[in-house]
């Protein structure tokens, strides 16, 4: 049988859920903006930007590629 709510639990299924959030504890704080550590990072190269990189590097060195 389903809750007063219309929500579809069961009552057991509700007290199951009560029963599992009874027993969470949220300790962690969270800090503000400003409390942030460190330099930010560069993002990654994309693939394309290593493609070309590869290209370049391959040319250098004297491989070519035929076109057809």
């Amino acid at each position: 049988m389903t809750d007063k709510d219309n929500t579809g639990m069961t009552d057991a299924q509700k007290a199951a859920i009560d029963k599992a959030l009874g027993k969470t504890e949220l300790t962690a704080s969270v800090g503000r903006a400003s409390e942030v550590s460190g330099a930010p990072k560069p993002n990654d190269p994309t693939p394309l930007d290593n493609v070309k990189e590869i290209g370049q590097d391959l040319h250098k060195q004297g491989v070519t590629f035929d076109k057809e």
